[in-house]
């Protein structure tokens, strides 16, 4: 075999200088594959290591948050359990101190009574004294013939004392006491509902003893001659004021300078009033056989509902754009959020419908009866709205 000079050369020598090319260029393919395998490993290592690197610090900072949340809630814990612990003492102490007046009070109604057992002594005392005297009038002229002058009496020296009053007060603080237990509230299950029924407080009338029969005893004035309860009743009427609704009835309410209370007792007594004349209705539907006039029956009853939508949305509208309040003794059972909800159902509800009705009046029946047993005896209803207007 000739080279490129024309020289001869070996064939074996030449195949071997070719399987050498061969050899050295698979060697530089190999090494440059694994160059780039090499680079590429490198490569996600580093990846792979800042992405670790990342999720470690990510895992660190979720860490770090549930130790500040675990920190809160045990702050949480020791704060709940001190002012648990002060609130329960306050309680206790409200306890002994509402015992205490009870106690107090109940000994102060006890006593009362046996004043009142005395003055009646005396009065019958008294009785016999002047009684007596007459006897000697009529006896000293005929039996020595002198004529005697006894001094009259200009007053009386019975004690004035609104005995019937102060009893009804006294046994309604001691009522108020004991229906009334302080307990720390627990946590509640469940959110509380937006309107939820009203379950009226026990309050029994209270039994006062029987007044002096002597004239009226005076009012805390000390003028004779008129009970406290009228007393504050003449008052209240100077402060009654009444306000037309739109086409139909009206809205009572007492005002004295800038500060007014809505007659929550009014509001009450209408809607009765309402409910009374609509079950007639019923009645009288129950009673026609023409479709024409029951027509006219169930026309009057959609006005009778009406009617009262107007007078309890006149006291919603007072209560929200005028400076105008709902008595605090009975704020409980008859607010704004009642009212609202007496309304909400006068305009969805449809009264010519008896279902509408019926379910109107389960509810109504729950206010009238919490709101009629939280102001009986009425002497405190309207005592306290005297106090709040001059307060």
């Amino acid at each position: 075999m000739a080279d490129d000079k024309g020289r001869y050369r070996d064939p074996t020598s030449v195949l071997k200088e070719i399987e050498d090319e061969i050899e050295r260029l698979k060697s530089g393919r190999k090494e440059q594959i694994e160059k780039k395998l090499q680079e590429k490993i490198l490569k996600e290592r580093k990846d792979a290591a800042d992405e670790i690197s990342r999720v470690e610090k990510e895992f660190e900072r979720d860490r770090e948050e549930i130790r500040k949340y675990e920190a809160l809630v045990a702050d949480y814990e020791r704060a709940r359990a001190e002012l648990q612990g002060r609130i329960q003492e306050h309680l206790n102490r409200i306890e002994q101190c509402r015992a205490e007046i009870a106690k107090s009070a109940l000994a102060a109604a006890t006593s009362l009574r046996e004043v009142d057992r005395q003055n009646k002594k005396f009065r019958d005392l008294r009785g016999a004294v002047e009684e007596r005297t007459v006897m000697l009038k009529k006896e000293i002229p005929e039996n020595f013939e002198i004529t005697v002058q006894l001094p009259e009496r200009q007053d009386s020296d019975e004690l004035k004392l609104d005995v019937e009053g102060e009893l009804a007060w006294f046994q309604k603080i001691i009522v108020d006491l004991e229906s009334k237990p302080a307990v720390l509230p627990s946590k509640p299950a469940s959110p509380a509902p937006a309107n939820p029924e009203i379950k009226p407080e026990p309050r029994p009338e209270p039994k006062p003893a029987p007044a002096p029969a002597s004239a009226p005893a005076p009012d805390k004035t000390g003028k004779a001659g008129k009970p406290k309860d009228e007393a504050v009743l003449d008052v209240l009427k100077q402060y009654l004021k009444y306000d037309p609704t739109d086409q139909a009835g009206e809205m009572r309410y007492f005002q004295k300078d800038d500060k007014v209370l809505l007659d929550g007792e009014f509001i009450v007594a209408a809607i009765g009033d309402s409910l009374e004349a609509t079950r007639l209705l019923y009645e009288k539907i129950g009673r026609t056989k023409s479709s024409k006039d029951q027509f006219f029956v169930k026309q009057e009853i959609v006005n009778r509902q009406e009617a009262l939508r107007k007078v309890i949305l006149r006291g919603v509208r007072m209560c929200e754009n005028e400076d105008c309040q709902l008595p605090a003794f009975t704020l409980d059972i008859m607010n704004l959020v009642i009212l609202k909800n007496i309304l909400e159902m006068l305009n969805e509800g449809n009264w010519s419908t008896e279902e509408d009705f019926r379910y109107f009046v389960r509810y109504a029946d729950r206010v009238k009866t919490a709101y009629y047993t939280r102001i009986t005896p009425p002497a405190v209803y309207f005592a306290t709205i005297l106090s709040e207007l001059e307060s």
